[in-house]
């Protein structure tokens, strides 16, 4: 879960769904919404209810879509940073 009052600042835990292949479930808000809709790392809530929570941990999958962090190795950044210095 990554419902937070402050849904402009990021997370790790953001990073440790991708890398497990874990789906989550956010706020549709700010910056964690943001990224959790663009990389397909799980379902938004738009609002933060008992009810909706409970309706989105009945429709999630246990694993997320995203490949996230298989695309986006430490190998794949360190070739990114190296051409930008060439």
């Amino acid at each position: 879960f990554t419902l937070y009052e402050n849904h402009y600042m990021s997370s790790g835990v953001l990073g440790y769904s991708a890398y497990f292949e874990k789906y989550l479930i956010s706020t549709g808000k700010g910056l964690l919404g943001n990224l959790v809709k663009s990389y397909k790392l799980g379902h938004c809530v738009d609002e933060i209810t008992p009810h909706k929570i409970a309706e989105a941990l009945t429709v999630t999958p246990s694993k997320c879509v995203s490949n996230y962090a298989s695309r986006h190795t430490v190998e794949a950044f360190s070739e990114v940073v190296f051409k930008s210095l060439l």
